[in-house]
């Protein structure tokens, strides 16, 4: 509202990119910079920032930045607005300090104003500003990251799913299929990275993964410690080829840097820097030859099949190098790649996500237990999958990383469909252990629709909300509290958790936009959309009592319409039509909830 207000659209991000030019280095402290400037450029009366520790020297420098480059043209910054524990400072002139600002009231005389001391007081709002900013770049990381990269974007994506939740991934697939390429892309997501990368083969020793011996450190000091610089051990990303070649002295060492990022040498620790641990090979761990520990530290599993698409095929031959370069903008450093580490140890898990853990737990227990009492060996179909506890914890870690990652505070059912490559331990197990996921996703949406029909019934309320449209059924009216404005049905039906781009429309309502628009709109409650930070009401009426025009909004098919959306959003998952359990099972609830809505 008050982008409409006082500026155009184009104008604000016109702003908004003069500001980030001059912090290219940092995209968060960039975006800060943003939101600090776009008060100060508006002008607007009673806005309070808030910063903590980690934000003082950002905004000094951003002052520093808007003097001497004259951002706003002849227009000076007019007020400053800060807060040091109960003074509140406006109006004036603002001068940036070591330890805070100078600021000189209209009239009056210069004052010393440090900056508030750290504080707990981020707000709800704040978190899921800056949850929306991780998904916004991580989106745009994995459209360069796959560039030229042709069928390769699911296993991309999962290939920095599990560098942002600290995890490694098995790639499964013959040579040629791009296996190593996903890991040279990998490094090109973390700033000022290094890669190290091994083909192994049953002649690799040590020295090569983690460094030769010291000669020195032997000689001088009788310590047997590894020169590791340029090795594994200094590694941000890691590929390691043809990984079941190796010899026990190797995988050893890597179950401990897998695992708990830690390379013992000689007589002390080193913490490993290692985000993201790709191993590769075309076949599967042997039976019976001690793997099984090693093989249980790669959390995702993947199959890397050959390109299926003729079109994508014809464009690998004809196109030019594979190659792709990433924003620097875009990549992530050390300090970024903590925080989400932090940050994603809140995000809930839901009852429902927990049901679906139990279940599958349960049922894969039971299937094993059976299987080890069958005496009969020709009889035996494949094995169960066997899913320690160890394992099932970092399941649960890579589902958080996901929701974070895609915006969200919560896991949700989405994010679910990534056990597909969570659980299997043998190849013979994929398609069966698909079924299972995408059959209990389904019936858990089913149980929620089927229980809120319940309590429709039980309340009395069955025919649940009655939307106002003023258009025959075009358009939903917001509740703004500024006149009418009004969202078409269609971009409603859209939205879903997942904020997206918006603009104001030439009729005075709101729209949807694919690129860059005036504000980020979602939602996460029926019957309402949050634009920015705001949640207003969508405008009903009662079902018996006027002659004006009402739609009936279906709360069975608005939840499936919304779960729907949320695979449709999740950056780490395939297009919806290619869960076809999935889809049909949705289908089918979609038309019983059109059925009974008609006979009601």
């Amino acid at each position: 509202r008050i982008i409409k207000d006082e500026m155009t659209g184009e104008r604000f991000f016109k702003m908004m990119e003069d500001i980030r030019e001059f912090m290219v280095n940092d995209y968060l402290e960039g975006n800060l910079m943003t939101a600090v400037a776009s008060r100060h450029f508006l002008n607007l009366p009673g806005d309070v920032i808030f910063l903590d520790e980690k934000e003082r020297p950002v905004l000094q420098y951003f002052l520093t930045i808007i003097s001497a480059q004259d951002v706003f043209g002849s227009r000076n910054i007019r007020k400053a607005e800060y807060v040091n524990e109960d003074s509140l400072v406006q109006g004036g002139k603002v001068h940036s300090q070591d330890q805070g600002l100078q600021v000189q009231p209209q009239g009056g005389p210069l004052t010393d104003v440090p900056l508030y001391e750290e504080t707990n007081k981020t707000t709800l709002q704040h978190r899921d500003m800056q949850r929306e900013e991780i998904r916004t770049r991580v989106k745009a990381l994995l459209s360069q990251l796959n560039k030229g990269a042709f069928e390769r974007e699911e296993v991309i994506s999962l290939s920095l799913l599990s560098a942002f939740a600290g995890e490694s991934i098995f790639l499964l697939g013959l040579p040629g299929v791009g296996k190593s390429m996903v890991a040279r892309r990998l490094k090109m997501a973390f700033r000022n990275s290094t890669c190290f990368e091994y083909l192994m083969s049953r002649f690799s020793t040590p020295d090569e993964i983690f460094g030769p011996v010291s000669i020195n450190k032997l000689k001088d000091e009788d310590t047997y410690e590894r020169v590791v610089d340029g090795y594994l051990p200094t590694a941000d990303v890691v590929f390691l080829d043809e990984i079941w070649k190796a010899g026990p002295a190797i995988q050893n060492s890597l179950l401990t840097a897998i695992n708990e990022k830690i390379f013992h040498n000689g007589d002390h620790d080193l913490y490993l820097p290692t985000k993201g641990i790709i191993a590769a090979s075309n076949e599967l761990p042997a039976e019976g030859e001690g793997l099984e520990a090693l093989w249980d530290r790669f959390l995702i599993r993947y199959v890397v099949q050959p390109i299926q698409r003729d079109t994508s095929f014809i464009e690998l031959i004809r196109g030019n190098s594979a190659e792709c370069t990433i924003s620097e903008h875009l990549q992530f450093s050390m300090a970024e790649y903590e925080e989400i580490q932090s940050l994603r140890k809140s995000i809930v898990i839901p009852n429902e996500i927990m049901d679906i853990f139990i279940t599958l737990r349960t049922r894969y227990n039971e299937m094993k237990r059976k299987y080890d009492e069958e005496e009969d060996e020709e009889t035996k179909d494949t094995p169960p999958p066997y899913i320690s506890d160890r394992r099932w914890k970092k399941i649960a870690g890579i589902l958080r990383t996901s929701a974070l990652l895609n915006g969200r505070d919560s896991v949700d059912l989405s994010d679910c469909l990534l056990l597909e490559h969570l659980i299997w331990d043998s190849d013979r197990q994929i398609l069966d252990i698909s079924k299972d996921v995408s059959q209990l996703i389904g019936k858990s949406v089913v149980k929620a629709v089927t229980g809120l029909r319940k309590n429709q019934i039980a309340s009395g309320n069955e025919e649940n909300k009655l939307l106002y449209s003023p258009d025959g059924g075009s358009h939903y009216v917001i509740e703004s509290g500024e006149g009418q404005l009004m969202i078409s049905v269609a971009d409603y039906e859209k939205l879903s958790a997942a904020s997206k781009y918006g603009r104001f429309s030439d009729d005075g309502g709101i729209e949807l936009c694919s690129g860059k628009g005036d504000f980020m709109i979602r939602t996460t409650n029926p019957g309402t959309v949050t634009i920015n930070n705001f949640t207003y009401p969508l405008k009903t009426l009662p079902k018996y009592g006027t002659s004006e025009t009402m739609i009936t909004m279906s709360r069975p098919e608005e939840i499936m319409m919304q779960f729907q959306s949320s695979i449709e959003s999740n950056i780490f998952l395939r297009p919806l039509k290619e869960y076809p359990i999935l889809e049909e099972g949705i289908r089918k609830v979609l038309s019983s909830s059109k059925k009974n809505h008609f006979a009601r």
